[in-house]
C-alpha cells in the first residue's frame, strides 16, 4: 500500500506543484516582513529607553546643581529647594514608581500577547494546508479507503466530542477532516485539537491537550456497562478505579475501568485484548470509552493531516495518517464484530 501511495502522491503532487509554491512563497514573504517588523519595534523601544534615561539624568542633575546653588550661607535649603522637595520630588517618585511597575508588568505581559498575534502568514500557512488536503490528501484517502467520503473543511461539533467521556478540561477546541464510509454511517471519524491555556505573569498561551483523530459509532442497542481504557503512553488523565485484567500483558500497555466488573469479561474478551496488545506493540496509543450505545475511540497523533512549508516528511506523514484511519475503522469494525460473535449485538 504505501508504493502505491507514494506513486499517487507524486503524481498529485507535481499536478498542484505551482500552487503550493506559490503559497511557500508567500508565506516566506510574509515571515520576512514580520521579522522586519519586529526589529523596527525593537530598535524603537531600545531608543526611548535610552532618551528617557538620558533626559531623566540631565534633569536630575540640573534640579541638584540648583539646589546647592540655592543654599543659604549656613547651608540650609532655600526657599525654592524646600518647594522641590515637598512637591516636585515627591510627584517624580510617583512617576518613577509607576514607570516601573508598567516595565516589569505591564509593558511585558503586552509584549508576549503581541508576540503571539504578530505572525501574519499563519493565514497562508493554514491555506497551504487547506490545498495540501484538498488536492492530495482527499484523493489518496478516498483510494485507500475505496467507500470513504473525506471532507477537509468539515469536522465534529465540540458537543460531540465532549458527549464521548474523554477528558473536556479544553478551552480551545477546533476539529475538520471529517471521514465518513459508505458502509457505515454511525461511524464518525474527524482530526481534533483541543487546547488549554497555560502561562504566567508575563502572559498566557494556548498548549494541546489532545490532537489526533477521534471517533464515534452508535450502535442499535444500550450496552448495560461501561468500559473505558487508556492506553498508559498516553499525556492523559489517569483512570480513578483502574482494574487489572487476567492478561497481565494487557496489564502493562493498558488501564481499564468499569461500573461493573462482572459483565466486563462478557463484553471486553480475550480476543479484545488481545487486539489491543497487538495495538501497543505496533505503537498505535488509543484510548476507548464504551458506554450506553457509543464506541468511542481516539489516537493521539500530532502530526495527524498537518502539512506544512517546512516539513520534509510530507510522503510519510500521509502513510502514517492513512493507516491511522485505517485503524480506527479497523478497531470500531473489530469490536462490533466481537460483540455479534458474542450474541450481544
Amino acid at each position: 500500500m504505501s508504493e502505491k501511495i507514494r506513486k499517487l502522491y507524486q503524481k498529485l503532487y507535481n499536478q498542484n506543484y505551482q500552487l503550493l509554491e506559490e503559497k511557500k512563497n508567500a508565506v516566506k514573504q510574509e515571515e520576512i516582513n514580520n521579522k522586519k517588523s519586529v526589529a523596527k519595534a525593537v530598535a524603537s523601544r531600545s531608543l526611548s529607553k535610552i532618551g528617557f534615561e538620558i533626559i531623566s539624568f540631565i534633569l536630575i542633575f540640573l534640579m541638584a546643581k540648583f539646589m546647592i546653588s540655592d543654599m543659604t550661607p549656613d547651608y540650609r535649603p532655600g526657599e525654592a529647594s524646600l518647594f522641590i522637595m515637598k512637591t516636585i520630588i515627591p510627584i517624580a517618585m510617583i512617576v518613577c514608581f509607576s514607570y516601573v511597575i508598567y516595565k516589569l508588568v505591564i509593558r511585558p505581559r503586552r509584549t508576549v500577547q503581541e508576540n503571539f498575534s504578530v505572525d501574519n502568514s499563519a493565514t497562508n500557512e493554514e491555506e497551504y494546508n487547506d490545498i495540501f488536503c484538498e488536492r492530495i490528501c482527499k484523493p489518496i484517502i478516498e483510494y485507500v479507503i475505496p467507500t470513504s467520503q473525506y471532507d477537509h473543511s468539515y469536522g465534529m461539533s465540540q458537543e460531540l466530542y465532549e458527549s464521548m467521556g474523554f477528558s473536556n478540561s479544553h478551552e480551545a477546541f477546533d476539529s475538520s477532516d471529517n471521514i465518513r464510509l459508505n458502509s457505515n454511517t454511525n461511524l464518525i471519524m474527524s482530526k481534533v485539537h483541543s487546547k488549554f491555556k497555560d502561562g504566567g505573569a508575563y502572559g498566557y498561551w494556548y498548549a494541546t491537550l489532545f490532537c489526533g483523530i477521534a471517533s464515534i459509532q452508535t450502535l442499535t442497542f444500550n450496552i448495560p456497562v461501561s468500559i473505558k481504557i487508556r492506553n498508559k503512553k498516553l499525556d492523559s488523565l489517569k483512570l480513578k478505579n483502574a482494574r487489572p485484567t487476567l492478561i497481565e500483558e494487557f496489564n502493562q500497555y493498558y488501564e481499564i475501568e468499569t461500573n461493573n466488573p462482572k459483565l466486563l469479561n462478557k463484553y471486553f474478551t480475550e480476543s479484545l485484548l488481545n487486539y489491543f496488545i497487538e495495538l501497543a506493540k505496533k505503537n498505535i496509543n488509543l484510548e476507548v470509552n464504551i458506554f450506553q450505545n457509543k464506541i468511542c475511540i481516539r489516537l493521539q497523533d500530532k502530526d495527524f493531516l498537518d502539512f506544512n512549508i517546512k516539513s520534509e516528511l510530507d510522503e510519510e506523514n500521509i502513510i502514517n495518517s492513512c493507516n491511522s484511519i485505517i485503524a480506527m475503522i479497523n478497531t470500531n469494525k473489530f469490536i462490533v464484530d466481537e460483540l455479534k460473535s458474542n450474541n450481544i449485538y
